[in-house]
């Protein structure tokens, strides 16, 4: 299947949503923010959530341009599928490369494993595969990934979250990667963020502070603005998203 067939299967799948929702709203909107961490929450059965990020990296000798797109949806309580289609274009570089764009997808699945008091523990198997594979897009390189997400509840505003992966295939036979989040509600419409991501490949390590912005103009959509720099790297990203979700429970 090539990439226009796989993209007009997800607009006509998220088209039709809509219809067979009959404007059922979803409980509340967390969305994993695709191009960066995951979060522990797993959909309801019944519900849906079309989540888009679209940015700017700058760093390792090259600027990008970057859109991820990612479909979650829940046929069981508590297990979700996910299905995220990406591309890459590459606006500038300090060497010659052949390739200017990479265009990618991901198959995985989020199910909950532990849910008590204020913990969660899920996990997030995931698949990818490239179309267009090259060296520039370093976190895209793996073939597969294996991430374990843990929340703590602090309050009903404040949270913390850690996740650990792992990550091999591609270009990268092994890599690691852990996030620590912390999550806060300042009113029932915005909320605000802050991370640090790690990662080890390859005998190197590399942190990065990230912190954003959401807020909730309907009960259905979130937007987001975000940001993230590592000194150790001197590297960076800008981006914005949106999500939407609905329930046909």
């Amino acid at each position: 299947m090539n990439v226009r067939n796989v993209l007009l299967i997800v607009t006509l799948f998220c088209v039709s949503l809509p219809l067979c929702a009959q404007e059922k709203e979803i409980e509340s909107i967390k969305p994993d923010r695709p191009s960066q961490s995951n979060g522990v929450g797993v959909l309801k059965r019944g519900e849906y959530l079309l989540e888009n990020g679209t940015g700017l990296f700058w760093g390792e000798g090259l600027t990008l341009g970057y859109n991820n797109l990612l479909l979650r949806f829940a046929l069981l309580d508590a297990f979700e599928i996910r299905l995220g289609p990406s591309a890459a274009i590459l606006v500038s570089s300090s060497a010659d490369t052949l390739n200017r764009y990479q265009i990618g997808n991901s198959l995985g699945v989020k199910f909950r494993l532990v849910e008590t008091g204020r913990f969660q523990l899920s996990l997030l198997p995931t698949a990818y595969l490239l179309y267009a594979p090259n060296t520039w897009v370093r976190g895209e390189s793996v073939a597969w990934e294996g991430v374990l997400l843990a929340s703590y509840a602090l309050s009903d505003a404040w949270s913390v979250d850690t996740n650990v992966g792992v990550q091999g295939g591609g270009l990268s036979p092994f890599s690691l990667s852990y996030t620590l989040l912390l999550n806060g509600t300042l009113t029932s419409k915005v909320g605000v963020f802050a991370e640090l991501y790690g990662q080890a490949m390859e005998g190197s390590a590399n942190l990065q502070w990230d912190a954003g912005l959401t807020y909730l103009p309907t009960p259905r959509l979130q937007l987001d603005v975000s940001g993230g720099y590592s000194p150790w790297a001197s590297s960076g990203f800008v981006e914005i998203g949106a999500s939407y979700g609905i329930s046909t429970r």
